[in-house]
């Protein structure tokens, strides 16, 4: 795939094959251009830090073009999360700064803020107390020890059992619970039975059990931080916050490069078949470029096919009779669409 390649190069590559016939977008890719300028004296910053590791952007330039890719994509994933949190925030009475907050309060118990947003938005769903998410953040860290995981996938794993009612789960995590007698106190303290218990009721006994399960493991986190294995587990999130931060670098100039893209596939849709076929036989590189190559065997301009003044019917392209001056003689239209994109 394109962007998986080399990210936004790539992107300026896909645009190169509609140069001839949509000129407004070279003006998109200039502007890319400038932002990304913009941006790079903190790509430098950043590429300096990591040579101190042997992982200079100059040196491993395929390796660097597949980080900046990946960081790019998990910005823009993080960055729709948090409009999604927002709204499920709205949805049952948050403010988006209650909602930053507790974003904030999560990450602060060393969840990565993908995670953190990824779990309130599950915790909405499953209506879930927020006004918890962070003692559960605490929580996620003694698991994490117990499960041998980062805290962040410790979090989400949390919150999967209150979600699911999953004691196999629980127990993973080093928690010992019993759902069913947390529905029965439930039931008692508001004087009905279990069974006449609500699916909001049941998810409150579950996330008052997973906590009260909690005491039995408290501390482990704590001892565990001096430990190399911990502190190598732990590495992973700061490793991901990075890859997050050096793409939010870049997400404005990607995100214009994906608006001149889809402006291109538009145009390119729109065209009627015999266009198309004509285009893609003309575009270098992709094995067809049969416009080109004769024009060059022929000796002739092989722009001539761009000239609205010299123009050839897209017929003639396509249908391999020549597409130089020489080739098709008088049979070509000055009014073919694809000359009237590039007018």
């Amino acid at each position: 795939m394109a962007f998986e390649k080399v990210g936004i190069q790539a992107v300026v590559e896909g645009l190169s094959a509609f140069q001839r016939g949509i000129k407004s977008i070279e003006q998109g890719i200039d502007n890319v251009a400038k932002r990304a300028e913009a941006s790079k004296a903190k790509v430098e910053f950043f590429g300096k830090a990591l040579t101190g590791l042997g992982v200079a952007f100059t040196g491993a330039a395929a390796a660097g073009a597949a980080l900046l890719t990946s960081s790019i994509r998990l910005a823009a994933r993080v960055e729709t999360l948090g409009v999604v949190t927002k709204r499920l925030g709205e949805n049952v009475g948050f403010t988006e700064k209650e909602v930053r907050d507790l974003e904030q309060a999560i990450k602060s118990k060393g969840i990565t803020l993908q995670a953190s947003r990824t779990a309130i938005a599950r915790m909405v769903g499953a209506e879930i107390d927020l006004a918890r998410g962070a003692e559960l953040a605490r929580l996620a860290q003694d698991a994490a020890v117990i499960a041998n995981v980062n805290s962040s996938d410790a979090f989400e794993h949390l919150i999967g059992v209150i979600v699911t009612g999953n004691v196999r789960m629980a127990r993973t995590l080093g928690l010992q619970v019993s759902f069913q007698d947390s529905y029965e106190k439930m039931a008692a303290s508001i004087g009905k039975t279990s069974q006449e218990l609500t699916t909001q009721e049941k998810v409150a006994a579950r996330t008052n059990a997973v906590i009260a399960s909690g005491t039995n493991i408290a501390g482990a986190y704590e001892e565990a931080m001096n430990t190399a294995g911990k502190k190598v587990l732990s590495l992973d999130r700061h490793l991901e916050e990075s890859r997050r931060i050096l793409g939010e670098v870049w997400l404005p100039a990607f995100a214009d490069a994906v608006d001149k893209v889809t402006e291109a596939l538009e145009v390119w849709e729109d065209m009627d078949e015999v266009t198309q076929r004509a285009t893609g036989d003309c575009i270098p590189g992709s094995g067809r470029d049969t416009c080109h190559r004769r024009s060059q065997d022929r000796g002739s301009d092989p722009e001539c096919y761009q000239s609205p003044t010299r123009g050839r019917s897209p017929d003639c392209y396509y249908s391999g009779r020549g597409c130089s001056v020489c080739g098709c003689g008088d049979r070509g239209s000055p009014d073919s669409p694809i000359l009237e994109q590039a007018r």
